[in-house]
């Protein structure tokens, strides 16, 4: 199943949230495997696609940027998986 992770970040805390992810990465547990990751030009805002079995297997993420993001998250489908549904 792929998730679209929506990050808004604290601007006071940006650098903070730069340095983590220089340190240790997006913070994704094993059985969650990384698709894609963009972030806006003024690093405030973030993009992730990822791909797991289910929602409560991205909690280790909720757990290592709560403190410096505001993380939305939702279960999304490819357009080939649209098209499946409606076919």
């Amino acid at each position: 199943m792929k998730f679209l992770i929506y990050c808004e970040i604290d601007p006071a805390k940006r650098d903070e949230n730069v340095a983590r992810l220089k340190a240790s990465g997006p913070g994704l547990p094993e059985n969650v495997k990384l698709v894609s990751l963009w972030y806006s030009a003024t690093l405030l805002q973030c993009w992730c696609v990822v791909e797991a079995e289910d929602a409560p297997s991205l909690g280790e993420i909720q757990k290592h940027w709560t403190d410096l993001n505001f993380n939305y998250i939702t279960p999304v489908l490819t357009e080939s998986e649209v098209l499946q549904i409606f076919s």
